[in-house]
């Protein structure tokens, strides 16, 4: 099974023309200034132009602002021109590239184009194309890879604010076979530090046979552009909190469940979960620090995490095979102003779904998915 799958990636990528002479294709990562999301650093085109693009494992076609621009949200990076390219090629609508069983892919006779809308209104349009796209190394050298599918962005409507700043685009890292990670390899990794250090030195995505399996191992279901985990249940310190396990239940019609979301900066949690958890963590609190308002519906203190938290218990997410993550607590809150903070958890309603934001690696080639924690 193992040999054959390694064959089918093998001949894919050389239909594609993709030839990668390295396993050691990575990107830095930075947190974007607003706090909105983490920010993958590449460059496209011949000569490479960088890009700041959104690291988002709930999308799959990675796509960036490109010249002439309709409607387009400001960006700090000049503006892809595809024109002074010698290596950029637009998808025609007979290509396999133009694979409209992706979301959002659609044929504009007769070149390929994507229409793709996201969960706070914006609608992005625009050109499936190909280019030449670099990467960091290990070694802070560079490597190239040629015909990487990406989509030319040339339209954005109904833009609240999310897009723009330094945000260049979208790197989409979602199961589908168009996404970069699957363009790129069977399996990817990435490591962040906190939304609020945004120059923290060990942040980084890495593709490809060079994401190391280190860590402890849970399972992975794959379904649509969504990957999902198992979890069990929600421990602070040596409690196990009330919450049934039929919360976190994904539904054989794919609602519910819990998903891995790179593009969200906050952990969700269904109302059955949350109110637990706030509530336990509410009472640890009394007579510590003063509880001050909330945000984003989760409860917020006067004080400093660094100062007033010491000792205060972890909280563990406990995962299907065993596996436990550790939530210290510059992972479980975070601080909102100079002198106050707040959980790093959210209330949702939508389908009782539950989205984790962590540091993480993912193997797709295997039949058995699994997730690797890296600690």
């Amino acid at each position: 099974m193992d040999s054959s799958n390694a064959r089918f990636d093998y001949i894919w990528k050389k239909i594609q023309g993709i030839s990668l002479d390295t396993d050691d294709v990575r990107s830095g990562v930075i947190a974007e200034s607003r706090r909105t999301g983490f920010l993958g650093n590449i460059s496209i085109g011949s000569p490479p132009v960088p890009q700041l693009l959104v690291m988002d494992t709930g999308s799959s076609l990675s796509w960036t602002q490109c010249r002439p621009c309709t409607h387009c949200f400001l960006q700090a990076l000049p503006i892809f021109n595809p024109p002074k390219s010698s290596t950029y090629r637009l998808v025609p609508c007979d290509s396999p590239n133009c694979n409209r069983q992706v979301a959002g892919i659609i044929c504009r006779a007769p070149h390929c184009g994507f229409e793709l809308g996201y969960g706070d209104g914006t609608t992005v349009s625009g050109f499936v194309s190909t280019e030449k796209t670099t990467f960091g190394t290990s070694d802070e050298g560079i490597t190239s890879v040629p015909n990487l599918v990406f989509g030319c962005e040339t339209n954005v409507v109904n833009n609240p604010g999310a897009l723009g700043g330094q945000t260049s685009g979208l790197l989409g890292l979602g199961a589908e076979v168009i996404s970069m990670a699957n363009q790129l390899g069977s399996q990817f990794s990435y490591c962040f530090g906190s939304i609020w250090e945004p120059r923290y030195i060990h942040n980084q995505l890495i593709f490809g046979e060079g994401a190391k399996r280190e860590g402890i191992t849970t399972f992975l279901d794959i379904i649509g552009s969504f990957y999902y985990i198992r979890l069990d249940s929600i421990s602070v310190g040596e409690k196990m909190l009330d919450i049934s396990p039929q919360v976190f239940e994904l539904y054989e019609d794919g609602t519910r469940g819990v998903i891995i979301d790179s593009g969200t900066t906050l952990t969700y949690l269904p109302k059955a979960a949350f109110d637990p958890l706030k509530d336990e963590v509410l009472s640890l609190m009394n007579g510590i620090v003063q509880l001050i308002g909330t945000q984003h519906s989760s409860p917020c203190f006067k004080g400093l995490i660094d100062r007033d938290l010491v000792g205060f218990p972890v909280v563990t997410f406990n995962f299907a095979n065993g596996v436990d993550l550790a939530l210290d607590v510059k992972s479980f809150f975070y601080m909102a102003v100079p002198n106050a903070f707040c959980m790093a958890m959210a209330p949702t309603t939508a389908a009782n779904l539950t989205i984790i934001e962590h540091s993480i690696c993912f193997d797709r080639k295997l039949c058995v998915k699994i997730v690797f924690f890296i600690f």
